[in-house]
């Protein structure tokens, strides 16, 4: 895995476009979990961006409008959270937009240990939506797919 360290301030940018997300969702009222959902994604979507010398799309849209499924040219970034024991796992949503976006051809896998407070994220690997949805299987989360992180194309 590739560690990117993510300062105090970088931090508080993606906890500042949490909020404003969590404010402006369409679906549902605002919530605590909701806005620490959209800071974890945040926070990998950040580190993804530094470690590659790519502007992050921090700009809010139209409610429910998103990112179309492409949080970078060709790249949707999903963050995993999960560290206890057994293997690391590439979560994505049935109805994500990565499946019908033609311009996305590779999802990555980013991990934020919760036990290092956002201090640091890592890159995981990544796979191509094909081979996603080919090794997919039901995941335990509802509505959701998973691949085991060791069935990823690349690991780094």
């Amino acid at each position: 895995m590739i560690p990117i360290t993510i300062t105090k301030e970088e931090r508080a940018l993606c906890a500042n476009f949490a909020t404003l997300l969590n404010e402006h969702r369409k679906a549902g009222k605002p919530t605590p979990k909701k806005r620490n959902d959209f800071y974890k994604g945040n926070l990998g979507e950040y580190g993804y961006g530094k470690y590659n010398k790519l502007p992050v799309n921090f700009v809010l849209t139209e409610a429910g409008k998103g990112d179309g499924g492409a949080d970078f040219p060709g790249v949707q970034i999903k963050t995993a959270t999960y560290d206890g024991d057994g293997e690391l796992e590439l979560n994505v949503r049935v109805n994500d937009k990565c499946f019908t976006n033609p311009t996305v051809n590779k999802i990555v896998l980013m991990f934020l240990p919760l036990k290092e407070s956002g201090l640091k994220v890592y890159i995981v690997g990544d796979i191509s939506v094909d081979n996603f949805k080919k090794r997919c299987r039901i995941s335990r989360y509802e509505n959701t797919l998973v691949v085991d992180a060791s069935q990823l194309d690349n690991l780094y």
